[in-house]
């Protein structure tokens, strides 16, 4: 009677152990959704403010359009006018000037535009999930020379098997840098794991893949 008793107690411990071992699994599993849940809505976050930057950037591309229009309807009144000679003349060379003016000023807010594009791309790109990354093994990143290059030098050529080194200049980013050698942002990123993209210091060396 004891030893039935017993035998039932262990065996209500044993499903009383397995069915907790299965709550705290799907407890854990409810866990790992919802925060891929929330990263994946702050990416589309991202995405939306990305958008709109884009818009904006449209908008000043449109009224570098209409300014430049503007201008070139001065030049055509200028050639088609023949009377009042130079007073006519002055009025116009002074709307011309207005005129390039504002094209400076918008053509400067566009490189700020641009500038801000680029940083947001970079930080879109490098945040997002690495379920890829995860799945393959990082590729080896190729040693750079010990030999540091002499100071004022932006590149060191190489014969082909060793990597060039490149020398952070002032507004440099590493998405810049990327497009002037013709290189991939990811591929420069590996190339250089150890570098914070966002404490790029002038002078730095950098390995060019």
């Amino acid at each position: 009677m004891i030893a039935n008793g017993i035998k039932a107690a262990i065996t209500l411990a044993l499903l009383a152990l397995c069915a907790g071992g299965i709550a705290l699994f799907y407890s854990h599993l409810a866990r790992t959704e919802a925060e891929e849940s929330r990263h994946e809505l702050r990416e589309l976050e991202r995405l939306g403010e990305f958008a709109e930057r884009i818009r904006e950037f449209e908008g000043d591309l449109r009224n570098v359009a209409g300014d430049a229009g503007e201008f070139f309807e001065i030049i055509d009144s200028l050639v088609s006018q023949t009377e009042d000679g130079f007073r006519r003349v002055a009025e116009q060379r002074q709307r011309m000037s207005d005129t390039v003016s504002r094209l400076g000023d918008t053509v400067r807010a566009l490189e700020g535009r641009i500038a801000e594009l680029e940083e947001m791309l970079y930080q879109f790109e490098s945040q997002r999930p690495a379920t890829a990354a995860r799945d393959t093994p990082p590729e080896p990143v190729a040693a750079v020379e010990s030999a540091e290059p002499a100071e004022g030098e932006s590149e060191a050529e190489t014969d082909g098997t060793e990597p060039r080194i490149y020398r952070i200049q002032s507004g440099d980013t590493l998405t810049r840098v990327a497009r002037e050698f013709g290189v991939s942002l990811n591929d420069l990123m590996d190339a250089n794991p150890d570098t914070d993209p966002n404490r790029l210091q002038i002078g730095q060396a950098i390995v060019i893949p």
